[in-house]
């Protein structure tokens, strides 16, 4: 007995996503795998032991490198404020070239210079790498989205065309880099701020914005940022805490 037209399609569609919930399960064990790999690797980078520069740059720093340019680009990686200052620009040293022999012994000598001035152990000079898989550690998939979170690059960066040069978007993008979707929150008010024509914001108007009406609350400012009528903030106010205050959850 033949099925309907009607009913094969049903069972087509059926199909179809059966396939395609698999294709995405299966693309988030190969993201979360190298998201692992990265924060195992940058994690042995912080390990506090008496190892010559040689081993620590080509042993640890070097592998962590190559993991993290694989999930993150590496311009991305260096706008994260991280400590340790002169540890960090040997390290985004190697995220440019990762392979290059002569970065690798250029990096282990300024490494040696340094290992030479600070006594074992050696917990803050490699404190970074902490931080660096902390931020790392954000982009598993269950934390970051439900899906692949391929976009992660270049998706949550988008502003319409007329803010490309506006620098309180490379503000956010800098700042934010370490994450994407707070980053695309941000993007996006700000955004909406910029469009509003009127000077003063309701405070109930923020969360259609994308703003957090408590948040704001808390953030520092002065009684000539707060309006009374309407009550609620002056849109100056408002665009500087999106730009350089803000921290939107890591959370879709």
């Amino acid at each position: 007995m033949e099925v309907s037209a009607e009913i094969a399609v049903m069972i087509q569609q059926e199909e179809d996503l059966v396939r395609k919930k698999q294709k995405g399960l299966e693309a988030r064990k190969r993201w979360d795998e190298k998201v692992r790999r990265a924060v195992d690797l940058l994690n042995a980078c912080a390990i506090v032991d008496e190892a010559p520069a040689s081993t620590v740059v080509q042993k640890r720093w070097v592998p962590a490198a190559v993991a993290t340019v694989a999930c993150v680009p590496a311009a991305r990686i260096k706008a994260i404020d991280l400590p340790g200052r002169a540890i960090a620009s040997m390290f985004h040293r190697l995220l440019d070239e990762p392979d290059s022999e002569k970065v690798q012994e250029s990096v282990v000598v300024d490494l040696r210079a340094v290992l030479a001035r600070v006594p074992v152990p050696r917990e803050d000079l490699f404190y970074l790498f902490r931080v660096l898989a902390g931020h790392f550690e954000t982009l598993f998939s269950d934390r970051v989205s439900c899906i692949w979170p391929g976009w992660l690059a270049d998706e949550a960066q988008k502003v319409p065309a007329e803010f490309a040069s506006d620098p309180g978007i490379n503000e956010i993008r800098t700042r934010l880099a370490h994450n994407p979707i707070g980053m695309a929150k941000a993007l996006r008010a700000y955004v909406e701020l910029c469009r509003d024509r009127r000077d003063a914001i309701p405070r109930s108007d923020l969360k259609k914005m994308g703003l957090p009406p408590t948040a704001v609350d808390r953030a520092p400012r002065s009684p000539a940022d707060v309006t009374d009528n309407p009550r609620g903030f002056t849109k100056v106010f408002l665009l500087r805490y999106v730009r350089s205050t803000w921290r939107p959850r890591n959370t879709t």
